[in-house]
C-alpha cells in the first residue's frame, strides 16, 4: 500500500477514535473523587440552592429598594430595548463562534446544542 494512503487510514482513524471518546472513560472511575461522596445528591442540591437563595436574600436586604426602582423608572428606555433585543444576536453570535471552534476540532453540533 502507498505511504501516503497509510498515514492518511491512520489519521481518519484516530481522528474518529477522538470523536467517539467518552470523557467519562478517560480516567478509571476508581481514581475520581467525589466532591462529598457521603452525602446524598438530593440533599447537596438542597443545599446549594438554600444557599444561592440565602445570598440573594443578603443582596436585598442590603439594597435600597424604592432608590433601586426609581433609577429603573429614569432609565432611558429607548436604551434599555436596545439592550433587551441586542441580546438574542449577541447569543447567536457567539453560538456560531463555538460551533466554528468545536468544527476545527471536528466535534460538529447543531445550533439547538450550542445556544
Amino acid at each position: 500500500m502507498d505511504m501516503k494512503k497509510t498515514s492518511r487510514l491512520t489519521q481518519d482513524s484516530q481522528k474518529e477514535d477522538l470523536r467517539n471518546l467518552n470523557p467519562a472513560t478517560i480516567v478509571d472511575p476508581s481514581l475520581r473523587k467525589q466532591p462529598y461522596p457521603n452525602w446524598p445528591r438530593f440533599f447537596r442540591i438542597v443545599l446549594i440552592r438554600l444557599v444561592g437563595f440565602g445570598l440573594f436574600a443578603f443582596v436585598l436586604m442590603r439594597i435600597d429598594i424604592s432608590a433601586m426602582f426609581s433609577m429603573i423608572r429614569s432609565a432611558d428606555v429607548s436604551l434599555l430595548l436596545t439592550a433587551i433585543f441586542l441580546t438574542v444576536p449577541f447569543l447567536l453570535i457567539k453560538s456560531w463562534r463555538w460551533m466554528n471552534i468545536l468544527k476545527n476540532m471536528d466535534i460538529h453540533i447543531s445550533w439547538t446544542q450550542s445556544t
